[in-house]
């Protein structure tokens, strides 16, 4: 229930204009809907939106076979783990020979 504003008027015109204030504020007559961000935009590590994504690219091989996926990754989060798992790729377990982080522009 709203509270009444001290409009000097009747209390059903004070309380019609404190429900007006309410939904010009966003109160609990209009609610957003929740909207979820697209999954590219997710750190598979952390789960959170990235702020500062990277790629993980291992520089240690020619082999296109043996490449990462070309995975978005937090810079925290892929640099923590490869810090305890140097040689692991942390979404598939691949081996990584030589990991280069590189800026992701596209995100």
């Amino acid at each position: 229930a709203a509270a009444a504003l001290p409009t000097g008027r009747g209390d059903e015109a004070g309380a019609r204009a404190a429900s007006s204030v309410d939904r010009a504020r966003g109160g609990a007559t209009s609610q957003a809907p929740k909207v979820e961000p697209p999954h590219d935009f997710v750190c598979p590590i952390t789960q959170e939106i990235m702020v500062d994504p990277v790629i993980l690219v291992d520089v240690g091989t020619d082999d296109p076979e043996t490449q990462p996926a070309g995975r978005s990754y937090e810079r925290a989060a892929i640099q923590e783990s490869l810090n305890r798992y140097p040689h692991k790729e942390p979404y598939t377990n691949a081996r990584v020979h030589r990991a280069q982080l590189v800026p992701n522009q596209t995100l």
